[in-house]
């Protein structure tokens, strides 16, 4: 696991350069070979999503291909051009993404809201399907040997790559164990960070308080990292098993119903529940409840609450511990 570790550390490092200072990720584009230049055109020519920041992207592979150096300023026009929707500026792209381009466009959010800096336009060209292969890899083999170690056979993982919790790139990968009655942003994690600078320790959900909140150390190793997290072992299962209580779920019991929470109440059933908490998203008195049953011998959760980044309703669907989708955002 060593090793593994490493060689996500190593990537991190370069990610995290390239993230801090744009003009090395800059000097990196231009020296991408014109075989791997073209390989990612191809790909963004056949990917089927011809949104801006897709258009930005394949627009400065042209340039790249066609032996123009590209800088912070070329990025800076090429995003204006977009901006005002300039179709006759890429009319050497492919059609479909002209005709995006110029499609009506609804509210006032900035187009590359999501992607402001330039690892997060251009971390595509570097972490590509490989690498990325190879990455989750070691990651899920770490997540894993976690388990096994600890010796949490009640818990699952909750793992991202160099693509990041919002999928516009990060320069970091982590690995969240929770319990699998709750979910991770509802639950203490055994968190493991693996970036330029790894740390590993006691993390709070998004839902639980402020992610200030955890106790994290820094590592250099997976060896080191499991030996901070053994530490904390005993403190995350106690405080885990004190939500679990909370919640009023016997998970082994096909007809329980949990205890009420956060003032949703647990003799409602999921549809009542639903309106319920669709009436408080209009209110600024919205709280995290949960919806617990079995279907078809399948434990499945249901969970209500305020996204902790963004602030806004969600409900995420969890079967047997894992997210399976989200919505009601």
């Amino acid at each position: 696991m060593n090793e593994e570790f490493q060689y996500i550390a190593s990537l991190a490092q370069t990610y995290h350069l390239y993230s801090e200072q744009p003009d090395k990720l800059i000097q990196a584009l231009n020296e991408l070979p014109k075989s791997e230049l073209e390989e990612i055109y191809k790909e963004y020519s056949e990917l089927g999503r011809y949104g801006p920041v897709n258009t930005l992207r394949i627009e400065v592979l042209h340039r790249l291909i066609d032996d123009q150096q590209v800088s912070k300023e070329a990025i800076e026009e090429i995003k204006s051009r977009i901006r005002d929707q300039d179709a006759e500026a890429f009319r050497h792209l492919p059609k479909d993404f002209q005709d995006r381009l110029i499609e009506p466009r609804t509210g006032n959010r900035d187009i590359f809201s999501m992607h402001q800096g330039e690892w997060n336009l251009f971390y595509t060209f570097f972490y590509r399907e490989k690498v990325k292969r190879s990455i989750r890899s070691a990651v899920t083999n770490i997540s894993d040997q976690l388990l096994e170690d600890l010796e949490l056979t009640d818990y699952s993982s909750h793992t991202v790559d160099f693509v990041g919790m919002r999928r516009n790139g990060d320069d970091y990968c982590w690995i969240g164990i929770y319990p699998k009655e709750l979910a991770h942003n509802d639950s203490y994690q055994f968190f493991l960070s693996i970036g330029d600078r790894p740390h590993a320790g006691k993390g709070v959900g998004g839902n639980l308080g402020d992610w200030n909140e955890s106790t994290l150390v820094d590592v250099n190793s997976y060896d080191e990292a499991l030996t901070v997290l053994k530490r904390y072992r005993n403190e995350i299962i106690s405080d885990n098993e004190e939500l679990i209580d909370n919640l009023g779920v016997d998970v082994n019991d096909e007809n329980s119903e949990p205890a009420p929470v956060s003032g949703v109440s647990s003799g409602k059933g999921f549809a009542d529940q639903l309106k319920e908490f669709l009436k408080q998203a209009k209110t600024d008195n919205l709280h995290t409840a949960h919806f617990d049953k079995r279907y078809l011998g399948v434990q499945v959760k249901v969970s209500f609450g305020m996204g902790a980044v963004a602030n806004i309703p969600w409900i995420s669907f969890l079967r047997e511990g894992q997210t399976t989708a989200h919505g009601i955002y």
